[in-house]
């Protein structure tokens, strides 16, 4: 092997680890951003109900003072659902109509868990709380979700450009190897 295909072998692997690694900057960055700026709002959206003055009434019916704007969000993307101890949906917000399942089913337990739930065609951000009584008894769970189209999108084209780079880089280094093979 000459000297001239093992400075383009090493070239090749320098480039290929450095695009590499740039790659996954570039593509987990913005999106561990993204996702971290949702947690935020949607823990914001439930501490709003957490904090406020939570009762138990007969028949395990939950008593929580809900803000007029929480109340129905008319938002398409932000959603809301209460659920008691049994998992039966309590209140749910007005842009939910006719949806009459748990946004995240699984996450019913004593943490708060943030989790990607696709449901359909879509997928969403789903935060579940659990809300406890005064005694620290669980009562009920609530979900507060938003929808991740523009964030799936973002991720697709973000993920095109840097295969339509990579596809470029790997060209660039056909015609290297075939220019200096011809020297």
């Amino acid at each position: 092997m000459s000297i001239q295909n093992r400075l383009l072998l090493v070239y090749a692997l320098i480039f290929s680890i450095v695009y590499f690694l740039s790659s996954l900057v570039v593509y987990i960055l913005p999106r561990n951003q993204l996702l971290a700026q949702i947690d935020g709002d949607l823990y914001s959206l439930a501490s709003e109900l957490v904090t406020g003055n939570i009762e138990v009434g007969a028949g395990g019916i939950i008593r929580m003072p809900l803000p007029t704007d929480l109340a129905t969000l008319k938002t398409a993307s932000t959603f809301l659902i209460i659920v008691n101890r049994q998992g039966t949906i309590v209140v749910q917000s007005s842009n939910l109509s006719g949806f009459n399942d748990l946004l995240d089913p699984e996450s019913l337990g004593t943490q708060e868990v943030y989790r990607l739930v696709p449901h359909e065609d879509t997928l969403l951000r789903v935060l579940t709380v659990p809300v406890f009584d005064n005694q620290q008894q669980l009562i009920g769970h609530i979900q507060v979700a938003r929808l991740l189209d523009n964030f799936e999108i973002f991720n697709r084209v973000l993920s095109r450009a840097l295969l339509i780079s990579l596809g470029a880089a790997i060209a660039s280094l056909i015609v290297l190897a075939r220019l200096t093979s011809s020297v």
